[in-house]
């Protein structure tokens, strides 16, 4: 229903409500079930939701985002990526991402 939805929302240009799916579906605890048809639907999400925020991170002006929303999008989204690669035993790019995106932000 979600990977629809994305689809449905882009191609109705209401990319404002795209965002909001996608960080509906970054929230999803469709990523901690370890059954096999919840981990089918949660590559093919994942895969689309790596499709559309490389589309929307490529083109923000074009499609107008909310900078907020996007900023949330994204910080969700990096979050995502950094538990999957933990999750894949891949600690160096996981750090890399945790340190860019500043996934733990310390007062200065």
């Amino acid at each position: 229903q979600y990977r629809e939805a994305l689809r449905l929302l882009h191609l109705g240009r209401c990319y404002g409500d795209v965002l909001q799916v996608l960080c509906r579906c970054l929230r999803l605890p469709v990523w901690h079930d370890a059954t096999l048809s919840a981990a089918e639907e949660a590559s093919a999400l994942a895969q689309d939701i790596q499709r559309f925020y490389t589309i929307y991170e490529r083109n923000l002006d074009r499609y107008a985002l909310p900078s907020q929303a996007w900023a949330v999008a994204r910080k969700l989204y990096a979050m995502r990526m950094f538990h999957s690669l933990c999750e894949r035993g891949q600690p160096e790019p996981a750090l890399d991402i945790f340190d860019r995106e500043q996934l733990l932000p310390l007062a200065g």
